[in-house]
């Protein structure tokens, strides 16, 4: 709901700012994209044209490492091309808020680290992070308020200790 992608079915949803939701690439309804269409799709969406485009795209997909499948469709990609397409599609501009399903840990370790770098840098410049996650670890690593939902409903809504407290089923004082 907060990526526009359902409507609530009470209540309303409201945001300011631009958005970024880093999702898996396979809600690209058409697998015959290729990595190349998909970060230009992106890039395009954000506003991006001419030289910068050609830019943000060609330093991008040197990102991903996969110069040479790039051009192939995103359907033959493994799950672990498939994120990096969607890592640097998320991330290809600062945005306001930043959405998140679980923190990312994509491929062998340096690639872990080149994403966690990029997932960084980006974090610095969003305004607001939203991260749906089970990993108290990331939790407070990472955030600096905590939303327990349970089947919609707002279970606890505070700090970081209270909130990990709730959600291990410890006391609070």
């Amino acid at each position: 709901m907060l990526a526009g992608i359902h409507t609530p079915t009470s209540g309303k949803v409201s945001s300011k700012g631009s958005i970024s939701c880093l999702t898996q690439i396979g809600l690209y309804a058409d697998g015959e994209m290729t990595g190349r269409d998909v970060i230009n799709l992106e890039a395009i969406g954000r506003g991006l044209t001419g030289k910068d485009l050609k830019k943000v795209v060609d330093k991008s997909i040197e990102w991903t490492e996969l110069e040479d499948t790039i051009d192939r469709p995103i359907k033959t990609y493994s799950s672990g091309m498939q994120l990096r397409v969607s890592v640097v599609s998320a991330t290809i501009i600062p945005t306001d808020i930043l959405l998140m399903d679980e923190w990312l840990s994509v491929g062998d370790i340096e690639f872990q680290e080149k994403t966690e770098l990029r997932l960084q840098k980006l974090l610095n410049f969003s305004n607001i992070f939203v991260i749906a996650t089970h990993s108290m670890e990331t939790v407070s690593k990472l955030c600096n308020k905590v939303i327990i939902l349970d089947k919609g409903v707002v279970k606890f809504y505070g700090s970081i200790e209270d909130g990990i407290k709730v959600y291990t089923n410890e006391k609070i004082k």
